[in-house]
């Protein structure tokens, strides 16, 4: 869980048995967000799946969307990493390559 919060660059979409959290953002914030995670899936989809499911299965891709950049890590965090080498300030779209989440809460209880 600590990876996950280590960067406020950093975008990721947590569906929770399909059905997607929505965050209060504001809605020029939001649009963005969509934007992203419309433009992230579409990349993946058309041109990244293919190329990766064989060979990285399980490892986790953070995509600049702008470029068409993709970043690979056996972590979330090490993707990160990566993508904020080539580009520091920029938010990145997040799979975990063969999943339908990059991360998800099974068995979680609260106290």
């Amino acid at each position: 869980m600590q990876d996950l919060a280590r960067s406020n660059s950093a975008l990721l979409r947590l569906p929770i048995q399909s059905i997607s959290v929505t965050l209060n953002l504001g809605d020029r914030m939001a649009t963005r967000v969509r934007s992203l995670e419309a433009e992230g899936e579409r990349l993946y989809r058309t041109h990244l799946r293919r190329l990766l499911e064989k060979d990285h299965y399980g490892e986790y891709v953070a995509i600049e969307v702008e470029s068409g950049d993709y970043f690979l890590g056996k972590t979330m965090g090490e993707a990160l990493d990566a993508a904020e080498q080539k580009y520091p300030r920029k938010r990145f779209y997040f799979l975990r390559i063969g999943y339908p989440a990059a991360v998800s809460f099974k068995n979680r209880t609260s106290l």
